[in-house]
């Protein structure tokens, strides 16, 4: 960290130290004065005191208190509802109205925050992303498409060559994440042969084991080294339930495994293979702590104040990841809000689901509620695992049929309507939210027969907010039904934006219509959220709200809007990503809007994004820049003095 880094950093500290300092001479005891001595020469010690400052002033008996005026106050508790300013004490929000006022009520000390034009909004939620996961995979390869040039097998083959060759020796494992085939200039699945054409040999002696994970996260490609390493009999692979160890479906190689491996039934035999590489996870996860510190640092430089984790658990276990989120958050000083969803085993159900449903919901903790359990329907329309009512396309089915899905494909069934009930009616009884995630139309048809069924045994709790993830392809009457049944979508809206071109091949002209139909949903009377479902989407969240304000679709083929009857409005859009959000998560009692008695989760913009869009310029929302971020009513990003090391 740079000597201007530790400058705007002090500048920062001192503005917080500000409520103590304007108190008299004999209550400043000495020992804060050396606080502030030592923040303020920017010193390692003061990067501490930055992180406890607010701390100092509330074991003081003070809390700091801030006064927010001078630009556009945006509520979101209603549309076009604004305020004059807002004032914060400790992390609460006290009110909102005229700045008279306000200055009147304002406690001794309150330090004034002129916003200079700016636009200030409730703190921006992410309802769906996946942190531990996430953060374990920053060592990986990053095989995704790049910002800018051509995407294509060569460039994927390029990196893997690379990092071979600055491999150790054969035995250092391989690791890679965000491949997307469907990308690609040219459709190329990464199969057993493919991996031998790369090694330039068939000898599994000779190959350093490689795993590449897919962008979804619903598909691994495995060469023949990392198979055997994962026992997988490449001649006689194992049956499963939910997912499969892909074979080749023709040619000379019919009936072998091809290194595919769908799902997570199949994704979990790596385990074994991982196990027996010195340098894997285990290896990666030495890593973690930083990995996690850089993946808040860009949650919050984006506006994020809250993060729900979409499958707690679904890397190294649920207590694991709870222990490790809980001990980032104290290390870290708390730099976000977090929800959380316990990722389910559903594939290793027993006779009674009641035995992995275990537990009860908590949401009494505002930093970190534990409100929900996930579940997995099907898996990913551009990855063709996706469960469709009908197949995919002849294009889509040429794409994958030889390598891991055969034809008249509809899709992966990831799990069975039956388990699915049981399912939730352990969740209901327990009194969890489920989170399932569903993106084909058939996958969804499922869901909500299932749900069906739980409300007529009379278990269903609509007060729980249950949620249908992704929820892609969706039919007028399953709108109906969700809100029959109470259940509300959070959207992956980059399946419209980054995936519509390739979508409307894979799905055809009339079923990609359907795709993230956030208008009609609103229009029911359901509310949605939109979400990153990081690491699949960067953690961005006003270029959410501009894709779903413009659904223009981009990339090569990109270009045009998809299905413009479902465009929002602006004010729609960023409730998506801040009070329905809130809302979904069980959080809307501590924020999602700037209300009085609200924690205080705040983002600065430099511009209004309501603004853009009036004046026709809803496609340069995603260009305005956060300038500060707060959670409980303190500053944790700044343009002003924010530097990631």
């Amino acid at each position: 960290m740079g000597p201007s880094c530790f400058h705007h950093r002090a500048t920062e500290i001192r503005s917080r130290f500000a409520p103590i300092a304007a108190l008299p001479p004999d209550i400043l005891n000495e020992s804060v004065q050396e606080a502030m001595s030592a923040a303020s020469a920017g010193s390692v010690i003061g990067q501490m005191i930055e992180r406890a400052a607010d701390g100092v002033a509330r074991l003081l008996g003070f809390d700091p208190a801030y006064l927010f005026h001078g630009g556009t106050i945006r509520t979101l508790a209603d549309f076009g509802q604004t305020a004059d300013a807002m004032l914060v004490k400790g992390q609460q929000i006290v009110a909102l109205g005229p700045l008279a006022d306000l200055r009147r009520a304002a406690p001794h000390g309150t330090v004034e925050i002129d916003l200079q034009g700016r636009t200030l909004l409730p703190g921006f939620v992410d309802p769906h992303m996946h942190i531990v996961a996430s953060a374990g995979e920053m060592g990986f390869i990053d095989l995704s498409p790049p910002a800018s040039g051509i995407y294509s097998i060569d460039y994927v083959e390029n990196l893997l060559r690379a990092a071979i060759a600055k491999a150790p020796d054969k035995k250092t494992f391989i690791l890679g994440a965000g491949i997307d085939p469907s990308q690609m200039v040219e459709w190329v699945n990464p199969t057993i042969d493919w991996f031998d054409r790369l090694f330039g040999n068939e000898d599994a002696s000779q190959q350093n084991p490689v795993s590449l994970t897919a962008g979804s996260g619903h598909i691994s490609f495995l060469n023949r080294t990392a198979m055997a390493m994962a026992e997988i009999d490449l001649a006689n692979p194992p049956p499963l339930a939910g997912g499969k160890v892909a074979t080749y479906f023709d040619g000379p190689n019919k009936g072998t495994a091809s290194g595919v491996l769908v799902e997570m039934p199949a994704q979990k035999l790596m385990g074994k293979a991982l196990k027996k590489s010195p340098r894997t996870l285990v290896w990666e996860f030495a890593t973690l702590a930083g990995n996690l510190k850089k993946l808040f640092e860009t949650a919050v430089a984006n506006g994020n104040t809250m993060l729900n984790d979409a499958a707690t658990g679904i890397a190294v276990g649920v207590t694991a990841e709870r222990a490790i989120l809980n001990a980032a958050m104290q290390a870290f000083g708390h730099p976000v809000r977090l929800g959380s969803a316990s990722f389910i085993d559903e594939w290793g159900f027993p006779d009674s689901a009641d035995l992995l449903i275990s537990g009860s919901p908590d949401v009494s903790d505002p930093m970190f509620l534990k409100q929900a359990i996930k579940l997995f329907a099907d898996g990913s329309n551009q990855g063709v695992t996706g469960l469709l009512r009908e197949p995919y396309t002849a294009w889509g089915q040429d794409r994958v049929r030889q390598q891991y899905l055969g034809t008249n494909i509809n899709g992966n069934m990831d799990i069975n309507p039956q388990t699915l009930t049981q399912a939730l009616a352990a969740a209901q009884r327990r009194g969890w939210q489920v989170m399932i995630h569903a993106n084909g139309d058939g996958a969804i048809d499922n869901v909500l027969a299932s749900f069906m069924e739980v409300d007529q045994q009379g278990l269903l709790n609509r007060n729980l907010r249950h949620r249908i993830e992704h929820c892609s392809i969706l039919h007028d009457q399953q709108i109906s039904d969700m809100v029959g049944l109470g259940l509300s979508p959070s959207f992956l809206i980059e399946h419209v934006v980054k995936w519509g071109p390739v979508l409307k091949k894979l799905l055809g002209d009339d079923r990609v219509q359907m795709l993230d139909r956030c208008k009609s949903v609103h229009d029911a009377g359901l509310p949605f959220s939109l979400h990153s479902d990081y690491t699949v989407g960067p953690l961005t969240p006003l270029k959410r709200v501009q894709d779903a304000v413009t659904r223009m679709t981009e990339g090569p083929d990109g270009g045009w809007v998809l299905n413009p009857a479902e465009c929002v409005p602006i004010e729609l859009a960023l409730m998506a990503q801040t009070r329905f959000a809130a809302w979904q998560c069980h959080a809307d009692t501590y924020v999602g809007t700037l209300e009085a008695g609200k924690m205080a989760d705040l983002v600065i913009l430099d511009d209004d994004p309501v603004r853009y869009a009036n004046e026709g310029r809803a496609g340069d929302i995603a260009g305005i820049k956060v300038h500060s971020t707060w959670v409980n009513g303190r500053e944790v990003y700044s343009q002003e003095w924010f530097c990631a090391d």
